[in-house]
């Protein structure tokens, strides 16, 4: 789509799908906390996320360019940076912890940290 957008709101995002594997395969070896994750899924739901993430993405490599393009602000820079982006994330957030997140939040606009919540905490009371 070649217009631009007034502003984005990631809402807990998974903004780095291969980092976020990462992460998921350290919670399904029992390594997250070893691995410098501060929260952590137990190895029976982080296979079945990692399961549907792979399903969607079909390959390491698709997940690698997806981060790859989510780590850099879009075509739509003008003079003033990329489009207005506000991403809203819980710092227990054991789907997409924080660590996932840092290469949007390198550049978007504003970051919201909800301090002690998790994921579903991102879309409301």
């Amino acid at each position: 789509d070649d217009e631009p957008f007034a502003f984005a709101a990631g809402l807990a995002p998974v903004s780095d799908p291969a980092r976020r594997a990462d992460y998921l395969c350290s919670c399904v070896h029992g390594r997250a906390a070893a691995d410098g994750y501060s929260v952590h899924l137990g190895r029976g739901k982080a296979v079945l996320m990692y399961l549907l993430q792979i399903s969607y993405f079909r390959s390491a490599r698709a997940m690698r360019a997806a981060s790859t393009a989510l780590a850099t602000p879009g075509k739509h820079c003008g003079a003033d940076g990329p489009t207005r982006t506000l991403l809203q994330i819980g710092t227990a957030d054991r789907n997409v912890p924080a660590q996932v997140t840092a290469p949007v939040r390198a550049w978007v606009s504003q970051t919201t940290v909800l301090e002690g919540l998790g994921h579903l905490a991102a879309f409301g009371p």
